[in-house]
């Protein structure tokens, strides 16, 4: 009898770094080996050369096979409409030649795209050569997420119009079945509007969440915290956005009456790196530590760094999504401060996991975090095992059953690593 061929995953990453993308992957691979797939890693030649990369495939060298593009850096934040649509054009043009370079390596039985957002609004302008397989993508709708008004997207009304009409197109386009997202308010808002594609909107809890609680006294010995030093957390890949020079200042204009330690865990961008060491060479306050960290965070750091905190820092000006850190936090019992004027406070209060604040007075900032930090029943941690459920598992889960009602004519089609013949009314690329 004919063995049965390995089901294989086409898995597009090139970003795949830093807290989330690369622990997202790392949780995804898991669940694509528990189930016997080979994975075909679509990635670029900076995330390939990052020490993530390097402890994925430690893990998965027998089952993943890697195909490097010629994808652009990520654009930074800020960047205007245009500049945005150019690195998006570039990106799928980077894909195409990726997966010409997959030669005859048979075709894949589902397509992955594990950040949708860096294509998502010219991935609808043209046929991409994706439509003979099963599609979907994680996406992460920094800018559609919803406030207590809806989607919001920042800046003037004519950049918010073409924002939604593109991706809305996008999620119209019949090679995208599915579309993952791990805002809980944006799934139910796309339901309750019925806004293109609706349908294919499915929420899942975040990919990477503990699955124990360490014992918080060791943690804390660990971390080198003194017997009734606090301690706030801010983890994380490091930005401005993080608001993390906003926290500090805040607590240097009104002092703390107690020992307080911030613990500053994660990479960080150049240009934070040079805001932070301009705040740290400024006058010590004396009850006041500082404690930086400046990599990536292995699994074990990242437990005993929430065990051993007292309060988690997510107060992220203007911030206009949910957070993972929120969601680390709440699964480890930890509480949270975050900005109330920022979707993360929507997100903090659903979960019932700490409290909010105006970022915009520092008095308050600082007023905040010394009553959470005072008030003893916030301190508590639980120390069963935390049985969360897995995004990761349902995502593979629902891709297995897609590539399963496919299979019956994918092996009749074109791989999905060659483009289709044109069909009416679309171009070549240029």
């Amino acid at each position: 009898m004919k063995q049965a061929e390995q089901p294989q995953v086409l898995y597009i990453d090139p970003e795949g770094t830093g807290h989330h993308l690369a622990l997202y992957a790392r949780a995804l691979w898991r669940e694509f080996a528990s189930r016997g797939w080979r994975i075909v890693w679509v990635t670029s030649p900076h995330a390939y050369a990052h020490s993530a990369s390097a402890s994925l495939l430690a893990e998965f060298r027998d089952q993943v096979r890697v195909i490097e593009g010629p994808f652009p850096p990520a654009p930074s934040a800020g960047e205007q409409p245009f500049q945005t649509l150019v690195y998006q054009w570039r990106h799928c043009q980077a894909l195409r030649i990726a997966l010409a370079k997959a030669g005859p390596a048979g075709p894949a039985d589902c397509v992955f795209h594990a950040c949708l957002d860096q294509c998502d609004r010219v991935f609808g302008l043209r046929n991409w050569g994706f439509a003979r397989r099963p599609w979907a993508a994680l996406h992460m709708t920094a800018a559609l997420h919803p406030t207590r008004k809806g989607p919001h997207h920042p800046g003037s009304p004519l950049k918010a119009a073409l924002s939604r009409t593109l991706t809305w197109h996008t999620y119209r386009n019949t090679a995208l079945q599915r579309i993952f997202v791990l805002d809980q308010g944006f799934a139910s808002f796309a339901l309750r509007h019925a806004i293109p594609g609706a349908a294919k909107i499915h929420f899942v809890p975040d990919l990477h969440l503990p699955t124990r609680h360490l014992d918080r006294a060791a943690a804390r010995v660990k971390q080198g915290l003194l017997e009734n030093e606090k301690s706030i957390l801010c983890f994380g890949m490091m930005t401005e956005r993080k608001g993390v020079c906003l926290l500090l200042r805040a607590l240097r204009a009104h002092p703390p009456g107690f020992t307080l330690c911030i613990v500053i865990a994660g990479e960080q961008s150049t240009s934070f790196e040079a805001e932070l060491q301009s705040e740290l060479q400024k006058a010590p306050v004396t009850a006041l530590r500082v404690d930086v960290r400046r990599r990536f965070m292995s699994d074990d750091e990242q437990a005993e760094l929430f065990a051993s905190a007292d309060l988690v820092w997510v107060g992220y000006p203007g911030f206009r999504h949910p957070s993972g850190v929120v969601e680390l936090a709440s699964a480890h019992r930890v509480p949270c401060i975050g900005g109330s004027n920022t979707a993360i406070a929507d997100e903090i209060g659903r979960r019932g996991c700490g409290v909010v604040c105006d970022l915009d007075q520092p008095k308050e900032i600082a007023e905040t975090i010394y009553r959470v930090l005072e008030t003893p029943d916030l301190s508590a941690r639980p120390s069963a095992v935390l049985a969360a459920p897995s995004g990761a598992a349902e995502i593979v889960q629902e891709l297995a059953r897609l590539a399963a009602s496919n299979r019956g004519s994918s092996r009749t089609h074109a791989s999905p690593m060659t483009s289709p013949p044109r069909t009416s009314g679309s171009a070549p690329l240029p």
